[in-house]
């Protein structure tokens, strides 16, 4: 087999163990800032995305201090890890992997990337992914209807869902891996609608993906109401006497997810797109009714200073 290139410079993100840099001195190696030969990925699958993110392209060596080490732990049983290349090493196979990139001794293993547009009331955003891409409503509480085409075809019509996500067969363990039900792939590109109204599997692309486009066409937002249930509630410090229009009763407890919003009330969005991808994100759903909580008064602090405390019940 014909050597690779040895590594002499690295970059280094994410938290290394203090002496780290002495430690990478000890073998004859630099670590820099500018021109990386490779890139040190020192943590968790956040860290790997920012690091593709500060220096993409750039060859990179994922390590953590953790037990289920694909090379030696218990993910090394398993053979068909869909992103074997992205999980990360623990710090015994990762000083193995260094000796043998020193050597020129290594492959590299090259993962797809998602390239993004959008273009939603005159304001175009563009970004890359290495995990996925999500198409959804600016309110996660609204579900989105919407048109897919593939390649300049139709490939999904009348979508009615809180939307759709297109994976890399890196992003197919995170929060496709909740959404689709367990399932991962290896090759190609995933595509998925996120709490569909009716019930689809997902599909993997496999073919001429040099040429995939994917194109999402939002034609409105979905079901137009002509009326919504909203409750507000004060606390009690003891029960009282109701009536048919303010009655009293002891609201219902549980497990909730909770996120606090800092800022205006309009602004609550995001917030509420943040606290649903991590309830996906650890296989949950939410069961019931979301209820805020206001910590202070918007009419004594200013609107960049307003607390707003999200409850989302989950099973």
């Amino acid at each position: 087999m014909q050597k690779m290139p040895q590594l002499r410079k690295f970059a280094v993100i994410g938290y290394a163990p203090t002496g780290f840099r002495d430690f990478l001195k000890s073998k004859g190696l630099s670590q820099v800032t500018r021109n990386p030969d490779a890139v040190i990925s020192y943590g968790g699958d956040g860290t790997t995305l920012k690091t593709e993110h500060i220096y993409p392209g750039v060859p990179k060596i994922c390590v953590r201090d953790w037990d289920e080490c694909p090379a030696c732990g218990a993910l090394a049983k398993n053979i068909d890890i869909p992103r074997r290349s992205g999980v990360q090493l623990c710090a015994d196979c990762f000083e193995t992997l260094l000796d043998r990139a020193i050597e020129g001794d290594y492959n590299i293993i090259e993962e797809i990337k998602l390239v993004a547009s959008t273009n939603a009331g005159g304001r175009v955003f563009s970004a890359e992914a290495l995990n996925e891409v999500q198409l959804h409503n600016l309110n996660p509480m609204q579900a989105v209807r919407f048109d897919l085409y593939l390649n300049g075809k139709v490939f999904q019509k009348d979508c009615v869902s809180d939307g759709v996500i297109v994976s890399t067969p890196y992003g197919s363990t995170g929060y496709y891996y909740s959404v689709s039900g367990g399932k991962t792939f290896s090759k190609g590109i995933g595509i998925i609608q996120n709490n569909p109204k009716f019930s689809q599997q997902p599909s993997i692309i496999t073919k001429d993906l040099d040429k995939f486009v994917l194109r999402g066409v939002v034609t409105r937002t979905a079901e137009k109401s002509k009326s919504a249930q909203l409750e507000v509630c004060l606390p009690l410090a003891k029960k009282v006497a109701g009536s048919k229009d303010f009655p009293c009763y002891k609201l219902a407890g549980g497990e909730f997810a909770k996120i606090l919003h800092k800022g205006p009330y309009e602004d609550c969005g995001p917030a509420y797109q943040k606290l649903y991808a991590q309830i996906a994100a650890q296989g949950k759903k939410v069961t019931g009714p979301v209820r805020e909580v206001y910590l202070n008064d918007p009419r004594e602090v200013k609107k960049e200073e307003i607390l707003t405390e999200i409850y989302a019940p989950i099973g």
